[in-house]
């Protein structure tokens, strides 16, 4: 089975790379090799792969500066999406794509579930949505899993961040009002759009995976849900089912965690 993994350089992406390897052959693509500015090349690419099944990790995450640059954001999280769900309809394949809880209006005292109605407060949010109508538009097969707070061994991620300005000072002071669900890009790699359900997916709805427990960054700072060692382990727990979620662990941190190259 071909599958074509866009993104692979990221968090996501690259724990994809090594979850997928034994489902068949990988092509791993992300920029300067693939332009996702460029939607005419894009589609002449995945028809060169021919995949079976596509899985898009790649996006515009700057969420700030989206704000001054909603073109390429809307290029690359919308327009680029839409090829792929067309290219996908056309060569029958199936689209696993990666979206977010920014298509959402962070009000509420709940989670957010599938059938929540999208409101979207940011460009960032919009662009990701419009990517999400272009799928299902399309008629491709697909599965569109919303994340939230993703972090891993390497990247830019709020983990990262506190491990090492914890090293640096001898107090941190981070916000108590936003809660959300952090999860572990290890996780999304296993979840079952990669797994068992792979040779039987339908035309399906967004599904929406992160941590059974909600949590401020300040409550994520003081009690994290990753085990640290010399690596990102992972998640206790993790359920193979999709809308179970992985349990949370305690914090331990090795000295030479940040500078690990195992990762």
């Amino acid at each position: 089975m071909n599958i074509l993994l866009l993104g692979n350089t990221g968090q996501v992406g690259f724990e994809l790379q090594r979850t997928l390897a034994p489902l068949g052959k990988v092509t791993a693509l992300d920029f300067p090799d693939v332009d996702f500015l460029q939607l005419d090349q894009l589609a002449e690419l995945v028809r060169k792969h021919n995949p079976a099944v596509i899985v898009n990790a790649a996006a515009y995450t700057a969420v700030d500066k989206a704000e001054s640059d909603s073109a390429t954001a809307h290029i690359i999280n919308g327009a680029a999406v839409g090829v792929l769900a067309a290219q996908a309809k056309q060569l029958n394949a199936l689209l696993v794509h990666y979206s977010t809880d920014y298509v959402f209006n962070g009000s509420g005292t709940r989670p957010w579930i599938e059938t929540d109605t999208p409101q979207p407060l940011s460009v960032y949010g919009h662009s990701k949505l419009a990517g999400e109508t272009a799928i299902r538009n399309s008629g491709c097969n697909h599965f569109i899993v919303r994340t939230s707070w993703v972090y891993a061994a390497r990247g830019q991620n709020f983990v990262r961040t506190i491990l090492r300005l914890a090293a640096e000072r001898d107090s941190l002071s981070v916000i108590n009002d936003q809660i959300s669900a952090p999860t572990f890009a290890g996780f999304l790699s296993h979840s079952p759009p990669c797994q068992s359900n792979i040779d039987e997916a339908l035309p399906y709805a967004p599904d929406t995976m992160g941590q059974q427990e909600s949590q401020s960054w300040q409550k994520n700072t003081r009690n994290p849900p990753i085990r640290i060692r010399t690596r990102l382990a992972p998640l206790a727990g993790a359920s193979s089912a999709t809308k179970d979620c992985a349990s949370s662990g305690r914090l331990t941190v090795a000295p030479d965690w940040v500078n690990s190259n195992c990762c």
